[in-house]
């Protein structure tokens, strides 16, 4: 019998990527890769999916994610992106150990970038900057379930950062079984695809602290 391999795009059947420019969104998903190989071995990574304002032909919002390996040291693409959303940077107690969760519901601005395919015939949308959130009206996540509610897979503790706590930091440590950061995310690997309307929970709203007069960096919720 055969077994055939093909690209993701074959046929044409791919997701439009979002538009190039600056988007108003909110983050729907924090998701565990587990250990990744790369360039320099094995990395822990998470992926963090938000969904912007804009919406496609057929109703629903665009999805775009960005993956980052799970560490909090001052130069990683995680700590950058989290204090650039925050408009501040992250205290020392926030930086020993935080909870990813506390992203989903939050709003932000990202600014997304097209690049070319390696064969330059199909078009990825990638988030090149998360910013704080936009004035406008609330958002709600929409038409999506996370990938956590599609899969039977026993949870599964996230497991340490990189990063060691910062220097100089004196307070509390992580519990024994939750890893030096003590980040307490329970998700599975991620399966691809867009989750079937019917599906869909019910819109939550944006938490109260985005709706209560003119946002300050204090009202960030991280």
């Amino acid at each position: 019998m055969s077994i055939i391999a093909k690209a993701s795009n074959a046929g044409g059947d791919f997701f439009a990527p979002a538009p190039q420019g600056v988007h108003r969104a909110i983050c729907c998903d924090v998701v565990d890769r587990g250990l990744v190989a790369g360039k320099f071995g094995e990395k822990h990574q998470v992926r963090i999916v938000w969904q912007l304002e804009t919406l496609m032909d057929d109703g629903r919002p665009y999805l775009i994610d960005r993956n980052y390996t799970l560490s909090l040291d001052e130069r990683s693409a995680l700590r950058h992106d989290l204090e650039t959303w925050a408009g501040k940077p992250l205290t020392l107690e926030q930086a020993a150990g935080f909870d990813l969760e506390k992203l989903i519901g939050v709003t932000c601005t990202l600014l997304v970038v097209h690049k070319k395919g390696t064969q330059g015939d199909r078009i990825f949308a990638n988030v090149s900057a998360v910013l704080p959130k936009q004035p406008g009206h609330p958002l709600a996540v929409g038409h999506y379930v996370r990938v956590i509610a599609r899969t039977a897979q026993p949870a599964k503790p996230l497991g340490p950062s990189h990063a060691p706590p910062p220097q100089g930091y004196t307070g509390p440590q992580a519990p024994p079984n939750m890893g030096a950061s003590g980040w307490p995310v329970v998700l599975p690997e991620p399966k691809p695809g867009y989750p079937a309307a019917n599906l869909t929970p019910a819109p939550q709203p944006e938490p109260d602290a985005f709706d209560s007069g003119p946002m300050t960096a204090d009202d960030i919720p991280f």
